[in-house]
């Protein structure tokens, strides 16, 4: 082996570790770190950093970012099926449903590309569009998926399409049977979407007038099975709260052996913790606050970190 290839096959190595370093804090949503990744990635010439960093932004909601970076990479491998994927999601969230579609047609004339995808993908445009029929259509042609969380997301998106239609005894039967045997079979995968259908299916019971606080206890379980914010979303709106008084709290809380970080709206520090309390397991108390400014939003919890265990020591 000369110099040469010896020093290339090397940084191949190099990159290519990186990217699997970067997916996997995609994955943890270390989405800060993951963009660290991806501009090591683009000093070693490697075409995946733009995936990486487009999937950082995204994370962090910054879709304009993710836009730029995927064109940039998309440039430069144009045959790149999933980061015109990600651009079209991107643009989808941007609301420029029309660029949106465009980018998912040529994601679907790249080699390899996973149709099932890319049709769920327009689904949720034309859902975004009002066009629920045509979600419905669209989500018929799939045929077969290509994880379980591919078809729990299929799944979410027809129970919100149905109930965008005023089908609601149909999104809600769909909804729950696939609750119960996620629950039942103590699935991993497809979280996101699992919180998306409870969500829709406390919306329709609360809708219908169905009791308060057993639709609190509902999304409440739902966001201790998941963890997803758009359960914390649910939570406040089927709580309705609301006071001239309330502010935006940041809390640094402690339990034995765990730290926790909540951003909530309350009066005060005290009933912010009450909410917390509602949701975790753990006796927290407050170790530090914060108060940003007063709040005129809904009072409730609007972020929960993940935990931050530690070793406890004896004096």
């Amino acid at each position: 082996m000369n110099l040469l290839t010896f020093f290339r096959d090397r940084r191949e190595a190099r990159a290519s570790k990186l990217y699997d370093e970067g997916w996997e804090l995609i994955e943890e949503r270390s989405f800060g770190d993951a963009l660290k990744i991806g501009r090591k990635l683009r000093k070693l010439n490697f075409i995946g950093a733009f995936e990486i960093e487009g999937l950082a932004y995204a994370g962090l909601d910054r879709h304009g970012d993710a836009v730029r970076v995927l064109r940039e990479g998309l440039a430069l491998a144009p045959a790149a099926w999933p980061n015109w994927q990600l651009l079209g999601s991107c643009l989808s969230d941007l609301q420029r449903y029309d660029e949106a579609l465009l980018a998912y047609d040529r994601a679907e004339a790249c080699e390899g590309s996973d149709l099932s995808q890319i049709d769920l993908n327009r689904a949720i445009v034309a859902s975004r569009q009002n066009d629920h029929e045509r979600s419905l259509q669209l989500l018929d042609k799939i045929r077969d998926y290509e994880s379980r969380e591919i078809q729990l997301r299929a799944i979410s998106q027809r129970v919100r399409a149905l109930h965008g239609l005023g089908r609601d005894g149909e999104a809600e039967d769909l909804g729950t049977r696939t609750l119960n045997v996620w629950r039942d079979a103590s699935e991993d995968e497809g979280q996101n979407a699992v919180a998306s259908i409870a969500s829709e299916i406390a919306l329709i019971r609360q809708r219908r007038g169905d009791d308060r606080k057993e639709l609190l206890a509902f999304a409440i379980d739902w966001w201790q099975r998941t963890r997803n914010e758009s359960l914390l979303w649910t939570i406040r709106e089927v709580r309705m709260e609301r006071s001239i008084n309330a502010k935006h709290f940041n809390l640094r809380l402690h339990a034995p052996g765990v730290y926790l970080g909540v951003d909530a709206v309350a009066d005060s520090p005290e009933e912010a913790l009450a909410f917390v309390r509602e949701l975790e397991p753990e006796p927290f108390a407050i170790d530090d606050v914060k108060s940003v400014a007063p709040a005129d939003q809904p009072k409730g919890i609007y972020y929960v970190s993940a935990r931050v265990f530690y070793e406890e020591t004896t004096s």
